[in-house]
């Protein structure tokens, strides 16, 4: 793939790749991330199962090649909820749960102790889910900014 290519990750729990085509329109509140294409990125990827009351990790790289394809890297089902994603190289997740004088605050090092899978694999288990659990990306380049149009 000598073209430049873009890869889109939305809400939805679903990746496609594009090319840059100026006609191209995307839905500001369903897309959680627009990138140009690196075959090497680690997406990693924080996903909920209602059902089971759980959430998991994914770590997987983008293996598929065909443009304008949405491929689902999360189960399509109303019980999953896909929280939180990124794109950086060593992730480290700022995860706080309980209430009160009960909350637990937590940094987990994912990108050192969850493997990379497939991209259709399920996902490692994480933590019990909860309603008042709040997350976010700890960004060690947050003065990084993305290149799209290199």
């Amino acid at each position: 793939m000598n073209r430049k290519i873009k890869f889109s990750l939305s809400k939805d729990g679903s990746y496609e790749l594009t090319d840059l085509e100026l006609t191209q329109r995307f839905e500001p509140g369903k897309m959680m991330i627009i990138e140009k294409f690196d075959p090497e990125k680690v997406i990693t990827a924080i996903y909920a199962d209602l059902d089971k009351k759980q959430y998991y990790v994914k770590r997987f790289n983008i293996e598929t090649t065909s443009l304008h394809n949405k491929f689902f890297f999360i189960k399509e089902d109303p019980s999953i909820v896909l929280e939180t994603v990124t794109t950086a190289a060593d992730p480290v997740l700022y995860f706080e749960k309980g209430r009160g004088a009960q909350i637990q605050k937590i940094k987990y090092k994912i990108g050192k102790n969850i493997e990379v899978t497939g991209w259709k694999a399920v996902g490692t288990r994480f933590e019990d889910y909860s309603k008042s659990v709040k997350m976010y990306w700890v960004d060690s380049n947050a003065n990084a900014q993305q290149r799209l149009f290199e």
